[in-house]
């Protein structure tokens, strides 16, 4: 691990040692272990429902890349989430599409495709919920990146979709590698200048097959659904976090708590995609806790109830995925 990595993960650990130090840690561990262990298990069977749905989400959008059966993909599945979600800005998003190539030889541009039309699904849910959690903040800190989110899938649909877009965006790309590759010839970069002439060559047909992988159809629509399903899930964490810390919304003027947690899950997922930091540590925390804090909840409590959410569904899946990485098996033949 080089030191910028190193230095970003102290970081993220930092602000949230941070957090934790505002909250008062004492009080902190006086809420969690005395948290209602009924709600508890409630959050924890959420979180499983979670895993479940993520891995039937991409089993669908693999139907005509190649056929593999629910338990072989589990693993797989979840050991590539657990990667992506503790490297910064998801560094490790092409595990998956690795894997599956190395096990049951899909190709990868085209699994990766898929891959990418999670995060597109993902980015959709999460920018609506996102709008519900603005009306209870006054500020262009979290308005901003709702907008720019909002505007970022609107050109990833836009160019993705459009064979117009996708021609422009393909001929923009070469015409600026070929400019690149022009400039540093002449300040004597022959060699650099040579590999990044070999690997654009050898590259953009594969974005080509990317851009057809990442088509929408009729075949998107349940995978989309599942992924509402998968953040309406993510949402009952949280909420039943609350209520086993004792944070009951609904008597804070709340008139609907769940969609508060959707909305409020949802900002918080957008807060920590921003900062880059692995996992948004520290980033997700600090937004909502925030978020809890602008109802009226005590910034003890709002803190300690995040950080269980937070240890029940980021912390859990990335566990999980590592224990099931234990799992993963080349197949001897192929199918």
């Amino acid at each position: 691990m080089d030191k910028t990595k190193i230095a970003v993960m102290l970081f993220s650990f930092g602000l949230l040692a941070l957090l934790v130090l505002y909250a008062n840690p004492q009080e902190l561990l006086e809420n969690l272990k005395n948290a209602d262990a009924n709600y508890v298990l409630l959050a924890l069977a959420a979180a499983t429902c979670v895993i479940l749905i993520h891995v039937l989400r991409f089993k669908l959008l693999l139907a005509d890349v190649g056929k593999i059966s629910y338990l072989e993909l589990l693993p797989i599945q979840m050991f590539g989430v657990a990667l992506a979600n503790v490297t910064p800005g998801r560094a490790a998003e092409p595990t998956k599409a690795l894997i599956l190539k190395s096990t049951h030889n899909f190709p990868f541009t085209k699994t990766f495709s898929k891959n990418m039309l999670e995060r597109l699904g993902d980015m959709i849910v999460v920018v609506s919920f996102s709008l519900l959690s603005l009306q209870y903040v006054n500020s262009p800190v979290f308005y901003a990146p709702v907008v720019f989110f909002a505007l970022f899938v609107a050109a990833f649909v836009a160019v993705s979709q459009s064979k117009r877009m996708e021609k422009l965006f393909m001929k923009v790309a070469g015409k600026t590698i070929e400019i690149a590759v022009g400039v540093m010839k002449k300040i004597k970069m022959k060699k650099p200048a040579g590999r990044i002439e070999g690997v654009a060559s050898k590259n953009l047909d594969k974005i080509t097959q990317l851009f057809e992988g990442l088509k929408l159809s009729r075949a998107f629509v349940l995978p989309l659904a599942l992924t509402v399903l998968i953040w309406l899930f993510s949402a009952l964490v949280y909420f039943f976090a609350f209520q086993s810390i004792g944070i009951d919304l609904s008597k804070l003027g709340v008139s609907n708590p769940l969609l508060f947690c959707m909305g409020a899950i949802s900002l918080a997922t957008l807060m920590g995609l921003i900062s880059t930091l692995p996992g948004g540590t520290g980033a997700q925390e600090f937004s909502f806790s925030f978020l809890l804090m602008s109802v009226g909840v005590e910034k003890e409590l709002a803190v300690s109830a995040v950080l269980l959410g937070r240890l029940l569904t980021f912390w859990y899946m990335v566990g999980t995925g590592l224990l099931l990485s234990l799992f993963i098996k080349k197949r001897k033949t192929q199918e």
